[in-house]
């Protein structure tokens, strides 16, 4: 959008106390938003085949381990799942 200066700041014409905004503004505000919620939802339902992608494919495996899912954390390198096994004398 036009009219940012070198610190990406936005630069507006001076205006009265509660008038609107430029239409402009609240154009790229409106389209800004409907990006963000159109790739959250992108996100949710990638999160959701993958989930139950897994729920298969664990119900194939049988690994008869206890196993701890971490919460989905952005990471580097992504989200981890960590297989605990608890110990051979049964103890915890």
């Amino acid at each position: 959008m036009k009219g940012y200066d070198e610190y990406n700041t936005i630069l507006l014409p001076p205006r009265r106390p509660g008038s609107k905004l430029p239409q402009e503004l609240l154009d790229a505000y409106s389209e800004q938003q409907k990006k963000k919620e159109e790739e959250e939802k992108a996100q949710e339902e990638a999160r959701a085949k993958l989930a139950a992608e897994k729920g298969e494919e664990e119900g194939e495996e049988g690994s008869g381990g206890t196993q701890i899912v971490l919460p989905d954390v952005p990471s580097v390198h992504g989200s981890h799942n960590v297989e605990v096994k608890p110990p051979k004398d049964g103890m915890l």
